[in-house]
């Protein structure tokens, strides 16, 4: 393959995709790239034709990106960047974007080497960035990017921060490094300015609405669609809809907004995001609905985005919105019905190795036992949810378990579930053990550092099994040998995870179970603030450090 170096201006036509109403130039830019060995690029990375323009690798990954086919839209910038000049504006911006693409959809690719060779250090820092008056594409177009690819990850780690104190500087840097980077777009003329602006404010939308900022979600995606409809970045302004329209006082303005967006979609080839619009449509009326009628059709509109996305090939989409449907079946009176649709997801999820997934079909399946009046059923499927998995961890599995038990008194009284209903211990540790950990964990990184935890009626110290492990992502502790000593009511154990993430896995969860006390995670960057702690059923309790 001939090597070549693209030159930045002409990112100038980034906003092709997007501002362009024409289907056969959006089909053109997509065709080459979707599938690694077919079409163009198969051509192309065998040598047997000249590279394409950085402007075509980009906008065909923003088209791919907006018709909804997330890993396809990577592969341009895969072959932008192996193709462009190591290092440089090229390399900066499409690594960013690679990046960004990543965590927006849940991708499965590690950003930490992209963001450690941006300069992102994952600290809470205010992302200061110098706009020159005489700012050129080139040095403009991948600051926003980059900017916005910190903003992103600042804020991920916030969300995952169980500590307000903590998570606080998170959300701080993450709004100053969008504010910086909507600076930065501010800055440029024309249609190219206008869609990063949009762009920036559809991200500070998205990231109000996981922090529940609502205010935030409403002005930030209401003046991203008014730019978009002014410059017809149609695919953008039918996101917006989306994100809009459950937030609308009257349905009948969320009901025009979802029609208009599931038309644009489809439009555009964006399956998921259309089924999402028929989604929401039904969602709204189950939610505003006041009879049992209102939950039942809501709840057949949601099934059929669901059966949509299964024909689609959209398994994973199809299953959660089986599931959400299921719940309303449930509340609708419609048990069966809500116990059929909980069978397939159920089967999907367990295959993908969803836990979370796996936790909201088994708790919806509760909630249909329960409304159904099974108690033996209800009761078996309540055990197995709670010994299994960590549901205190999964929101909505969480809430929907709480639905099902209200009012059931005979739950409270059974043997084997009242222990569910007693209140939870606060659990104690000194601080002299609390920076040993933190210690150990920085020391060990970026591999895993396991410990026991020892103590009679509080933690007082560790006892280190292992300061590092071969690989990042795993530890092996060698605990089973030491199981045969004295065990003490309260002691656990607790590891790190160099990831970030403090949620337990499936072998944690496991190793969670042989110990009485408390189990803890410390999760990178080490701090009091990313320590959590759980119960041998994998809940969280609450920690008091003294």
């Amino acid at each position: 393959m001939t090597e070549w170096c693209p030159d930045l201006s002409l990112l100038e036509s980034t906003a092709l995709p997007v501002r362009c109403g024409n289907l056969v130039t959006m089909d053109r830019l997509c065709t080459p790239y979707e599938g690694r060995g077919g079409g163009r690029l198969g051509r192309l990375l065998r040598g047997r034709r000249s590279a394409p323009a950085t402007h075509e690798l980009l906008a065909a990954s923003e088209a791919l990106e907006l018709k909804g086919s997330f890993r396809e839209a990577l592969v341009p910038l895969e072959h932008l960047l192996e193709a462009s000049c190591e290092g440089g504006a090229v390399n900066a911006y499409a690594a960013a974007r690679f990046g960004l693409l990543t965590l927006l959809h849940s991708l499965p690719a590690d950003v930490r080497p992209i963001a450690s060779a941006l300069g992102i250090d994952g600290r809470p820092s205010r992302g200061r960035q110098n706009w020159p008056s005489d700012a050129t594409l080139d040095i403009v177009l991948p600051a926003v990017e980059r900017l916005l690819l910190g903003s992103l990850l600042f804020h991920h780690r916030a969300v995952i921060i169980p500590s307000e104190k903590e998570r606080g500087p998170y959300l701080m840097a993450s709004k100053t490094w969008l504010d910086n980077a909507m600076t930065g777009a501010r800055m440029l003329e024309g249609a190219i300015g206008d869609h990063h602006v949009a762009r920036c404010l559809y991200m500070s939308g998205v990231m109000a609405g996981e922090v529940g900022d609502l205010g935030t979600v409403i002005a930030a995606m209401t003046e991203c669609r008014a730019i978009s409809e002014r410059r017809r970045f149609s695919g953008l302004g039918a996101l917006c809809a989306l994100e809009l329209a459950p937030l609308m006082n009257e349905r009948a303005a969320g009901d025009a907004l979802l029609t208009s967006a599931e038309t644009e979609l489809k439009r555009l080839g964006n399956t998921v995001m259309s089924y999402e619009a028929l989604f929401l449509k039904g969602l709204i009326i189950c939610t505003e609905g006041s009879t049992a009628r209102d939950l039942s059709d809501g709840a057949d509109l949601m099934l059929k985005a669901a059966c949509g996305l299964d024909g689609g090939g959209f398994f994973d989409e199809g299953a959660r919105k089986r599931l959400e449907a299921a719940l309303w079946l449930s509340r609708a009176g419609r048990t069966d019905d809500a116990l059929l649709q909980v069978k397939d997801p159920l089967r999907h999820l367990r295959r993908i190795g969803d836990v979370e997934g796996v936790s909201l079909a088994m708790a919806a399946g509760f909630l249909a036992l329960i409304r159904k009046g099974d108690r033996r059923g209800a009761k078996r499927t309540l055990l197995g949810l709670v010994l299994k998995y960590p549901v205190k961890q999964y929101r909505d599995a969480y809430e929907v378990l709480k639905e099902g038990v209200s009012g059931q008194e005979w739950l409270r009284e059974d043997p084997d579930t009242s222990e569910m209903f007693k209140d939870v211990p606060v659990h104690v540790i000194e601080r002299g053990a609390v920076n040993e950990i933190i210690s150990r964990a920085k020391d060990a990184y970026p591999n895993e550092f396991g410990a026991m935890l020892r103590g009679i009626d509080r933690i007082t110290h560790i006892e280190p099994i292992l300061d590092s492990a071969s690989g990042r992502a795993v530890v092996m502790f060698s605990l089973f040998d030491r199981l045969s000593q004295r065990s003490i009511s309260g002691e656990g154990v607790v590891h790190s995870h160099p990831s970030g993430s403090t949620r337990p896995s499936g072998a944690d969860l496991q190793m969670f179970s042989r110990f009485p006390g408390i189990n803890i995670i410390i999760g990178f960057p080490f701090t009091e603030g990313t320590m959590t702690a759980y119960d041998r059923l994998g809940n969280m309790v609450e920690l008091d450090i003294v």
